[in-house]
């Protein structure tokens, strides 16, 4: 097993075995959120889909057919902001097993544009007379994102899914990805032959930022994070669109809520990076009180 702290092993950076290809990847990495995830995954040989997800993500009660496991091709060296939205543990495949096993890129419709227009057309035509779930155009839709600027937008994610579960064999394990310090459970656990790779834990990326100003706010954000969730995470869509079964924040305003004090400068970067996650905010207490409720 290789434990690589500082940086990621040379060889899976780059694509199509060219080093200089920094800005692309030939691995997919899919995230979880914590060790025992991890290792419930690792002991199963299975990623169980999550969602629903895609333009049809509404029609799961009716099609049974639109939950995925997401990963993301971005770069194994530039994935912190993924981190602080997905978790900072993960799994790493090839581009071609995921392609064997059904695996796709996600396709971002852009609003109002004839892409877009002429895919809901089809969408619609595919429902008169009631939803068949047989149609064609089901085996689409979970591939399918269409684009909300200001509200859905996760083409940064540079995102693949595989309809349904995903099953593998340790051998098909291209990399683990584990935060330093958190490395005895899983690899006591687990001998691979896939290296496990340790990463400096931070999962917020302030790497522009002087180191002082970059502690403060990977603090700041962590605080964030406890108190606000991405409803992404959290709430129900319909027709893409949240059902907001709790009171919306955006950004500023949960920013300002936290941290009144904070200077102008200051403010602009957290709230810039946090944008980055998600435009759109709820309190994890107003799903916990929530929750309780329908109890």
């Amino acid at each position: 097993m290789a434990h690589v702290d500082d940086e990621f092993p040379q060889h899976l950076l780059g694509y199509r075995r060219d080093p200089k290809w920094r800005d692309m990847s030939d691995y997919l990495v899919h995230f979880t959120e914590n060790e025992v995830n991890l290792v419930s995954i690792l002991q199963e040989g299975e990623i169980r889909p999550g969602g629903p997800f895609g333009s049809a993500a509404n029609l799961e009660d009716r099609l049974g057919s639109q939950k995925s496991v997401c990963l993301s091709e971005v770069p194994l060296d530039q994935l912190n902001r993924l981190m602080a939205r997905h978790g900072r543990y993960g799994l790493g495949f090839t581009r071609d097993f995921i392609r064997q096993r059904g695996g796709a890129r996600v396709w971002y419709l852009d609003r109002d544009a004839p892409a877009q227009i002429a895919f809901n057309e089809m969408v619609r035509q595919a429902m008169i007379g009631g939803v068949n779930p047989a149609a064609e155009i089901w085996r689409l839709t979970p591939f399918i994102d269409r684009v909300t600027p200001g509200k859905y937008e996760f083409e940064w994610e540079r995102e693949w899914r595989v309809v349904g579960g995903l099953s593998f064999e340790h051998s098909d394990l291209a990399f683990v990805l584990l935060p330093n310090g958190d490395r005895q459970k899983v690899e006591q656990d687990f001998a691979l032959e896939a290296p496990y790779i340790h990463h400096d834990g931070s999962a917020t990326g302030w790497s522009a930022i002087p180191e002082a100003l970059g502690s403060k706010l990977d603090e700041m954000t962590a605080k964030f994070l406890e108190e606000f969730g991405d409803p992404n995470n959290h709430l129900p869509w319909d027709e893409g669109e949240y059902v907001w079964l709790v009171p919306e924040w955006s950004t500023e305003g949960a920013v300002e809520y936290l941290f009144s004090e904070l200077g102008d400068s200051v403010r602009e970067q957290l709230v810039g990076h946090l944008d980055s996650i998600s435009f759109q905010w709820l309190r994890i207490r107003d799903m916990r009180e929530l929750a309780e409720g329908a109890r």
